[in-house]
């Protein structure tokens, strides 16, 4: 039915020729049809771009999402996949983690847990769309969330709003949905224990599979006054990744950090932020008058900026700023500092530059023993025993080769349609 009539009059060769090449450029564009957008919803997420990782014997760091409240064209909010030995986990879901899972290319399907670092709105506020599309996706399971104490309360809320979605999906979609699988399975732990003053790297075991020797742990960090607030240390076969969740330089970061193969740290430019802050203090002294030929459009409504400066200041106070992430790179010498999290978001070459101004390169990195990278959304990062690769720096670089791919096939198929068709002219003639 697909198939355009070919033309049969005395000099329907052209209209032959152009009909044959139309028909299989058709055939071919419903070919080139990837299933993996359909299979991730029905078979596990076997059909995902990037579902190899999981089942893959190395650890793998995805950066899902990179970026923070402050809204960003490219960059979803805080989430970092852990992936190796048939385990998928997510670090924390801010809001665009599930848009964000599918462009990258995750089999959200078989998804293995959550783990929260603390309980702010940009931490957990994809929760229940990460929950509903890896039950969708073919999770057998209700959804493992691990966090810390008041994780019960969190993930009940979450629950409660999204219990009638998953029964109208069911009535819908019955028999093709498990309603048993739907919602979460909550697992709390404890703090660790500081009652050794000297015990700096107290960690509790979150998790440890015996069969493939992956263990997580989770240590307190200094998010204050947040509280509490863990960062998760994984290990595989030698390999050793950390992910701070926020933070600031504290000593339980430093001893749980040591010799990690990757650390994936939040990181704000302080001086960038603190001058913003400061000149929406200095705005807000000002009569509306005073800035009216300026930039005010309704100096009427007067300016009132100092609850923006103050969020500025106080935001600098309890995360790490980028001068503190190379610092503690010096001390505790990973083979690569990811930085996540950023504010503000480094999105173009002059952000860029304003965000590594000032700095003072350790040692570590001068001499190429520690490498950083601004992180970006898609980052995917394998960690070997001794060695650690970049795999892809962004999905929208990965997307962007296959668009250059495809774009050349196309234009050689227009070429000899093109060519055709001058054929087909002279022909006749």
């Amino acid at each position: 039915s697909l198939k355009f009539q070919q033309s049969t009059t005395h000099d329907g060769m052209m209209e032959s020729i152009v009909t044959r090449i139309a028909n299989w450029s058709l055939e071919q564009q419903i070919k080139s049809i990837n299933p993996r957008y359909i299979k991730d919803y029905r078979t596990n997420g076997h059909g995902s771009r990037l579902s190899y990782l999981v089942d893959s014997e190395f650890l793998h760091v995805v950066l899902v999402g990179t970026g923070s409240p402050l809204p960003s064209e490219t960059r979803s909010g805080p989430c970092t996949a852990i992936l190796g030995r048939g385990y998928f986990f997510l670090v924390d879901v801010g809001p665009g983690t599930y848009r964000s899972c599918h462009l990258i290319g995750l089999p959200l399907g078989r998804l293995t847990a959550v783990l929260l670092t603390h309980f702010h709105s940009d931490h957990i506020g994809e929760l229940g769309e990460v929950m509903t599309f890896s039950w969708i996706g073919g999770r057998d399971t209700k959804l493992p969330v691990y966090g810390p104490p008041g994780i019960d309360k969190v993930v009940a809320g979450f629950a409660q709003a999204y219990e009638m979605d998953g029964g109208y999906r069911v009535q819908h979609h019955s028999p093709h949905l498990d309603q048993s699988c739907h919602g979460f399975d909550t697992r709390p732990f404890a703090l660790p224990s500081h009652d050794n003053s000297n015990d700096s790297d107290a960690s509790v075991m979150v998790l440890q599979c015996f069969s493939s020797g992956l263990t997580v742990k989770a240590f307190e960090v200094d998010h204050s006054p947040v509280r509490p607030a863990v960062g998760f240390l994984f290990e595989l076969a030698g390999c050793k990744v950390v992910v701070s969740g926020d933070t600031r330089r504290c000593p339980s970061l430093l001893s749980n950090s040591s010799q990690a193969d990757v650390l994936v740290l939040d990181a704000l430019c302080c001086d960038f932020l603190l001058l913003a802050s400061r000149t929406f203090q200095q705005c807000s002294s000002c009569s509306p008058s005073q800035v009216e030929g300026k930039a005010n459009p309704r100096p009427q409504e007067g300016l009132d900026l100092s609850f923006q400066a103050r969020v500025l200041q106080d935001i600098t106070e309890y995360h790490c700023g980028v001068q503190d992430c190379l610092d503690i790179a010096a001390l505790v010498k990973p083979q690569l500092l990811l930085l996540t999290h950023m504010v503000p978001a480094p999105d173009n070459p002059l952000m860029r530059q304003i965000f590594l101004a000032g700095l003072s390169y350790p040692e570590v990195m001068r001499r190429g023993a520690t490498r950083m990278l601004l992180g970006e959304d898609g980052l995917v990062v394998q960690v070997q025993q001794g060695r650690v690769t970049t795999i892809q720096s962004s999905w929208r670089s990965a997307r962007k080769s296959q668009w250059w791919g495809s774009f050349f096939q196309r234009a050689f198929w227009l070429l000899l349609f093109i060519l055709s068709l001058v054929f087909a002219v002279h022909f006749k003639e």
